[in-house]
Parts: structure tokens; C-alpha cells; sequence
């Protein structure tokens, strides 16, 4: 026992000494390590997009306390101090997934960081299709960029997504967009399709096989099926505008595409601090496909005889140059060209038809903007020169060559009165040249048989001058639950000596939260074509074409996501251009005619990882071509259209989606067993019809389309893929009505997709 308590004693003792020790003064204290500089930039995982103004947290990676809250500045870029260690940044920025990252600093060695969060949005260019923001117009509809990158069976073509819209139809033997929208009852040729500041002769090749604008380079598409505002003239239908992107400032960057319908790419980025550039290109495959089409094809076919196979090619070009903040200088160039040929070694060359025939085609727009804004003062002025080739030759007696020039000037103002008032106004002026060498038989016109004026030839070897100037005035009105926008345009159209003065109101009004009424009406005119009021193909001294809009609907918010939106509309055509009886080259304004009807949208918007709607038409478009007649239907009257989309994005890199398509026969004219003549110059019946004008439909038709889109995303690109069916079991779309060679017997053409499959995969690779 003596012994336990000498053992204790000794080790208390010890203990107290090196206590003693410990706090000795002459013991060197801890110091810890100074913090280290850490600099670093937040981008954008793929796309290499600075992730500027954005808030993320910075903590030790064993302590659960955030130490610092860190900003990026306009570039990305960060800077904070950190002792060295271990860290954890979180990340939570909108539009973003939740990150959290490990990173370690060391003493005595700068840390340079580079952070990447995965975007929410698998679409890195900006694909819009909306409508103005504060705007009184009611007919317009709108697209998020997400909704139009995946849209089911319309590929790449931003356009296509139009189609899908109530007031929007389309018929092409591609089934595609070429033959143009019928909006609400009227032709493609009555609406209006500028980009930017002005039109473009074609937007899509060969009839609907794709289009020329490449979707990357599209900003934003404005949808407008009727009661539209002043600013725009010159058409009775619609308005389907588009405006281009501003090429990025923050890095160069772009895409190269693979598809089965052509190869595409495309580069933009910064030049100087000021200035930047866009530069896009295709080559179409259709050539391609002929080609090999040719040479697996059965014995029995008919070898066309291709001497050029169709091909085509695009090319986009954007320049921008910033004076100073609110000055900005823009040149646009949109170029295009289709061409084919081929030689019928089977059939000799005769008297009015050789055996070699060839088709050419192309455009170059170049278009100019300058953007002014001081204060509560806007401009964009917009300076236009074009230049098309219009050519075929089918032999010495049916041939076709049309070189245009012009020159175009838009000017558009916009004065901020007050937070509630804008009032603008603009005006247009556009000049023509056109050297013509054309002989020809007449071609046919709305409701006309296809071989009518086959016998009969017109020889025009002239120029065509013309001078159209425009100009229009609309105050935009906000108060309270009231949206009022009175406008004017007005139109001269100097050749024919008409002016067109076109008065508009439309109006929306909140009744409630959820409940918008709205109304339109106004007035609205349309030149006559060229063929139709110069000698020798026409009639000079038309008067323009008008129509009155009238449009009342409401708009009901169900729910944060969910729309529904039902309207009405009526339009009165008055001075239609029509065709004398006793004279085919003999035109006036008799013609008149009348469209209605209803549609109803019920939308779900994204949200929750789904978008979709279910869209019902009903629309009735008659006419009447002289006093006394009949009415009759137009050619593109299409009754009744249901339209439903879908798509579900389950994860970042997934997303699914269908389309189903419910659409009536459109009208057409039976030549069924009608007398014929005989040409022997061609070897070809042509009907002798005086019958009624689309008393007939074709068949109802309804098909489905299925697309997968699957992303892969890197550090510095973004690999996209899909695979597009259009039309997956392959049922019949009726286009048009076609017959054997006497006439005698028919039957209806087919849509491509109706009897192949129509599958197209493609790959794009964004850097």
C-alpha cells in the first residue's frame, strides 16, 4: 500500500512539472499560416458561358458553417481569401443544377479556379418564339426556346413550330412547310414574312424540303394570325416575323451539324471589344439522296435523266459594331441558291419543248440597321439592297428568266410618352428593277384549273419598274385594366395610281385576374401582284385587295401553368383580283369573299420538366370571282384542325415528345372524266373544265410524329442527338388530287411520309 501511494505521488509531480514546462515563456507560440489569394471563373458547363452576377458559398469542408458568400462579376470571375485547406463550394444558382464541388488551396501557391455548373436548358443559342412584351395584340401565340428546340417532327425548322398553332395549316408533297401557312383561311402569298426589317423571296427549297435560315442564328418569331397592328402592310392574312440573334460577345464559339437532310455550321463570336460576328453555312444532301435513289432503283422506273442533281446551298452572315450604349450598327447578308437540271435522252426536242430542261434560283439580301435609343427615344433604321435570279428553260418557246434588284428603306419610331403611353411610327419605302425574258403559257390563279391557259402563249421581253412607299402611326395605351392601341397605315401604290388607307384598333381588358377579354378590328390591304397588272399578263390600274379583321376572344388562366385561350374572328375580302372570262390577260377587282371561325388552346406551359397543348380550328374561307356567281371555296380551305403537342423531360440529358395531327381535306375541283384537247408538241391531254370550283374534298388525314433527343455534356462543347419520325405508321396525307394521262382516272398524291418512312437522326456538336 506504502508503495501504490509512492508511485502516485511521483507521477502527480511529473505531471505538474511539464505543465511548468509548457507555459514557460520561452515556449514558441503557434502561428498560422497567412490566407492565400484564390481567383477563379464560373462558367457554364458545355458552352463555356460565363455565369456572371451570381451568388454561390464557400465553406471548410469539415465544418457545416458557410465562412463567405462570393459574387462573380460581369465575366464570371471571383476573387475571396482562404487560409490554406480544405473547401466545399455550393452552388444554387437559378437556371442551374445544385453543385457542390471540392477544392483544396495550398500556402504559398495562388489558387486558380474554374467552376462548372450543368444547365438546366440543354439549348445553348436562344430560340424564341413570343410575342411583343407589353402588346395589345390579340391573336398572337408564343413559344419558349426550350418548346421549339424539341418540337416533334419539325427537325430544325423553327417555322415548323408555327404550323402547330391554332390559325396555322400547311400542306407540301413533303409534308413540310414549303407550299406556305395558310392562316386562317388565306394563301401564303397574302401574309406577310419579313426578317428583321424586311422579306425574303423564299424561305424554304424545292417546295418544302428544308429551310434556308439556319434556327441558331433566330432570335425571336412573331406569330400574328389576324387583327395585327399597323406597323405592318401589304397583306390580308397574317404576320410570321422573324429577327435574327446578335452574335455573342463573351467568347467565340458555334456548332457543326450532321443531319440527313444537309450538313451545317456555324461560328460567331467577339472581334474587337465593340464589334462581333456571325457566320453560318449549309450544303444540302437532296442531290445525295437522288443519286443513290437512282441507282438502287428498279428496272421498270423512269430515269429522269439528272444532269445536275438538286442541290442547294445557304449561307448566313451578321456583323455588328457598338458606338456606344444605345448605338449600335448591324449588316445582315442572306444568301441562297437551288439548281437542277436533266436530259431526256428517251424524247427528241420539238417544235415548243426541248428535252433538256434546267431550274436556278438564288437571292442575296443585304440588309443594314442602325439602333438608336436615347431616353425615352428609339429608331432602328434599315436600308435594304437585293438581288434575285429567277430562271428556267423547258425549250425555245417555254422559258422563264427574271433578274431583280432593289432597294429598300425602313425607318421605325418609337417615343415613350409616359410609362403607359408609346407612340410609333415608321414608314417604308421600296423600289424595284426587273429585266424580264419570259415566253410562256399563262399561269394559273387562286381556283383556276392547273392546264387551263396551256394553248395560250405570252411573250414579255421588257423591264419592270415600281415605287411603293408606306408609312404608319399607332399610340399604344395602358391604363390600368385597359390595353388600347389605335393605328393607321396607309399604302401607295404608284404603277396602278391607288392609295390604301387602313384604319385599326385592338384592345384587351382584364376583367379579372384570371379573365382577359380582348377585340381587334381594322382594315387591310394588299398590292396586286405583278402579273396581274402588267401588260401583257395583266391589267394596269388595280386597285388593292382589302379585307376586314374583326377578332374577340378570351384568355383564362386555369392554373400558373395552365392557359386557355378561345377565339373568334371574321374577315370581309373585297376587290379581289380576278380573271376576265372573255380574256385571260384581262383582270379586275369583282372578286369578293369572306372567312370565319373559332379556335381554342388549351396549354400547359414548362414546368415541372412538361409542356404541351391541345389546339382545336374550325375555319370556313369562301369567294366569289364576279357579281352574280357562286360562292366557292379557296383552293387552301381546310375545315377542321386538332393539334396535339407533348414533350416530358425526365433529366438534363433526356427529353421525349410526340405530336398527333388531326387535319379535314382541303377543297379541290374534280377533273374526273372532263373533255380534253390533244397538244402533239408534248404528247399531253388538257382538261376542258367549266364546272364548279372545289365542290370536292380530299380525304381526311392524321398522323403521328415521335421524337428522342439525348445530350452528352463535356467541359468545353455540348454533343446533341435525335432522332425525328414523322409521321410514325405511315397513314395517308392527301396534298392534292392527281390523274393518269386522258383523264380518266385519279387518285389522291400522297405526302412523302405516306409511303416511305420518314426517320431523320442528326448530330450537333456546339462549342
Amino acid at each position: 500500500m506504502h508503495s501504490i501511494f509512492q508511485i502516485l505521488l511521483c507521477f502527480c509531480l511529473a505531471t505538474a512539472v511539464s505543465a511548468n514546462e509548457l507555459a514557460s515563456p520561452e515556449s514558441d507560440p503557434v502561428v498560422p499560416p497567412p490566407p492565400q489569394s484564390v481567383a477563379g471563373v464560373l462558367l457554364e458547363k458545355g458552352t463555356r458561358k460565363p455565369i456572371s452576377d451570381s451568388i454561390f458559398y464557400v465553406r471548410p469542408a469539415t465544418e457545416t458553417q458557410f465562412v463567405q458568400a462570393v459574387t462573380t462579376d460581369a465575366g464570371g470571375g471571383f476573387a475571396l481569401e482562404l487560409p490554406p485547406g480544405k473547401y466545399q463550394a455550393i452552388f444554387a444558382v437559378m437556371g442551374y443544377t445544385r453543385t457542390e464541388i471540392d477544392f483544396e488551396v495550398t500556402a504559398n501557391a495562388p489558387a486558380l479556379l474554374e467552376f462548372r455548373l450543368m444547365p438546366l436548358a440543354t439549348n445553348p443559342y436562344q430560340i424564341v418564339v413570343k410575342q411583343p412584351r407589353n402588346t395589345t395584340t390579340v391573336s398572337s401565340q408564343t413559344i419558349s426556346s426550350q418548346e421549339t428546340a424539341v418540337m416533334p417532327g419539325a427537325g430544325r425548322d423553327v417555322l415548323a413550330a408555327v404550323s402547330n398553332l391554332p390559325g396555322a395549316n400547311t400542306l407540301s408533297a413533303f409534308n413540310g412547310y414549303g407550299n406556305g401557312l395558310i392562316i386562317r383561311g388565306s394563301e401564303n402569298d397574302d401574309s406577310l414574312f419579313p426578317v428583321n426589317e424586311h422579306s425574303l423571296p423564299m424561305f424554304y427549297h424545292f417546295g418544302g424540303f428544308e429551310s434556308i435560315i439556319e434556327p441558331e442564328l433566330v432570335e425571336s418569331l412573331t406569330f400574328e394570325a389576324g387583327g395585327f397592328s399597323a406597323e405592318y402592310g401589304n397583306a390580308t392574312g397574317g404576320v410570321v416575323a422573324m429577327r435574327l440573334k446578335d452574335p455573342r460577345t463573351d467568347r467565340l464559339g458555334g456548332y457543326a451539324n450532321l443531319g440527313l437532310l444537309s450538313t451545317s455550321a456555324m461560328v460567331e463570336g467577339p472581334i474587337t471589344a465593340k464589334d462581333s460576328f456571325a457566320l453560318s453555312i449549309k450544303r444540302g444532301f437532296l442531290d445525295v439522296y437522288v443519286k443513290t435513289a437512282l441507282e438502287i432503283k428498279d428496272e421498270s422506273a423512269v430515269d429522269p435523266g439528272f444532269t445536275t442533281y438538286p442541290m442547294y446551298y445557304d449561307a448566313t452572315g451578321i456583323y455588328k459594331h457598338v458606338i456606344r450604349k444605345g448605338n449600335e450598327l448591324k449588316l445582315i447578308a442572306v444568301g441562297s441558291s437551288d439548281r437542277v437540271a436533266l436530259l431526256d435522252k428517251e424524247n427528241k426536242a420539238s417544235e415548243r419543248y426541248a428535252n433538256d430542261q434546267f431550274f436556278d434560283q438564288e437571292f442575296l439580301n443585304l440588309m443594314g440597321e442602325w439602333h438608336l435609343q436615347q431616353g425615352a427615344f428609339k429608331s432602328v433604321l434599315s436600308p435594304l439592297l437585293a438581288y434575285r435570279l429567277l430562271q428556267w428553260h423547258e425549250g425555245p418557246r417555254a422559258f422563264h428568266k427574271q433578274r431583280e434588284f432593289q432597294l429598300g428603306l425602313s425607318e421605325k419610331l418609337e417615343f415613350r410618352l409616359t410609362e403607359n403611353q408609346r407612340i410609333k411610327t415608321g414608314g417604308r419605302l421600296s423600289a424595284y428593277y426587273t429585266a424580264m425574258d419570259s415566253n410562256f403559257f399563262i399561269q394559273p390563279k387562286e381556283g383556276e384549273i392547273t392546264q387551263a391557259y396551256a394553248d395560250k402563249e405570252l411573250v414579255f421581253d421588257d423591264d419592270i419598274r415600281a415605287l411603293y412607299p408606306s408609312f404608319y402611326l399607332m399610340d399604344e395605351l395602358h391604363l390600368d385594366r385597359f390595353h388600347l392601341t389605335p393605328g393607321v397605315h396607309a399604302l401607295w401604290d404608284i404603277h396602278n395610281g391607288h392609295t390604301a388607307i387602313d384604319p385599326r384598333l385592338s384592345a384587351k381588358y382584364r376583367l379579372f385576374e384570371p379573365l382577359t377579354l380582348k377585340a381587334a378590328v381594322g382594315q387591310y390591304s394588299m398590292l396586286p401582284k405583278a402579273d396581274e397588272c402588267h401588260a401583257p399578263w395583266g391589267t394596269k390600274g388595280l386597285k388593292p385587295e382589302r379585307a376586314l379583321h374583326t377578332v374577340a376572344g378570351v384568355e383564362y388562366r386555369l392554373t400558373k401553368d395552365v392557359l386557355l385561350d378561345v377565339q373568334g374572328y371574321h374577315k370581309q375580302f373585297d376587290d379581289l383580283v380576278a380573271r376576265s372570262a372573255d380574256d385571260p390577260t384581262r383582270f379586275s377587282n369583282s372578286g369578293t369573299g369572306r372567312a370565319y371561325g373559332m379556335e381554342c388552346l388549351l396549354r400547359h406551359d414548362l414546368a415541372e420538366n412538361l409542356f404541351g397543348w391541345i389546339s382545336y380550328s374550325y375555319t370556313v374561307s369562301k369567294r366569289k370571282d364576279a357579281p352574280g356567281e357562286a360562292e366557292r371555296y379557296f383552293d387552301d380551305d381546310i375545315t377542321h384542325t386538332v393539334k396535339t403537342v407533348m414533350n416530358y423531360k425526365p433529366s438534363t440529358y433526356w427529353s421525349f415528345g410526340f405530336k398527333y395531327e388531326y387535319a379535314s381535306g382541303k377543297a379541290y375541283t374534280d377533273l374526273l372524266n372532263t373533255p380534253t384537247w390533244y397538244e402533239v408538241d408534248q404528247d399531253k391531254y388538257h382538261p376542258l373544265y367549266t364546272g364548279p370550283i372545289n365542290d370536292n374534298r380530299l380525304s381526311d388525314h392524321h398522323q403521328l410524329d415521335f421524337r428522342i433527343d439525348r445530350y452528352w455534356y463535356f467541359d468545353n462543347l455540348i454533343l446533341s442527338t435525335y432522332l425525328d419520325v414523322r409521321n410514325v405508321f405511315q397513314n395517308k396525307v392527301a396534298v392534292d388530287m392527281a390523274y393518269n394521262k386522258d383523264y380518266t382516272q385519279r387518285e389522291e398524291q400522297l405526302a412523302l411520309s405516306s409511303h416511305i418512312p420518314m426517320i431523320f437522326v442528326g448530330a450537333k456538336l456546339d462549342f
